[in-house]
């Protein structure tokens, strides 16, 4: 099995960030899947799970490998939102996203010392 990077805790929900692309949702109590959601690359960084917006919609948020920031709906494993954090062609992300106030930050490194 792949190991976790992430792991968040919300609600009812675990959700877990795998090295093979995954992001997945578990029950909390009983650990049956609910969804998974596949990332564009490697996720590395931890899930920040959260309320966000008037509506209150439980989002999880990102980043993989090569850079790309997500925002899943956390109910159903629904992509709302993917975008390449930054322009530098070995952009990589594997810090935490921290929302602050309805912003949120996306530490952003890159892999040139590997290129």
């Amino acid at each position: 099995h792949p190991t976790n990077r992430g792991v968040a805790l919300y609600g009812d929900k675990v959700y877990v960030a795998t090295t093979d692309c995954n992001l997945v949702a578990l029950d909390a109590k009983t650990g049956c899947k609910h969804w998974t959601f596949r990332a564009s690359a490697e996720v590395r960084t931890p899930v920040l799970v959260d309320a966000v917006g008037k509506s209150g919609k439980r989002v999880a948020l990102f980043g993989d490998l090569n850079g790309r920031a997500y925002a899943v709906d956390a109910t159903n494993g629904a992509l709302l939102w993917k975008l390449k954090a930054d322009d530098h062609p070995t952009a990589t992300i594997t810090g935490a996203p921290v929302l602050r106030a309805g912003v949120l930050y996306v530490p952003v490194s890159s892999l040139e010392e590997a290129s």
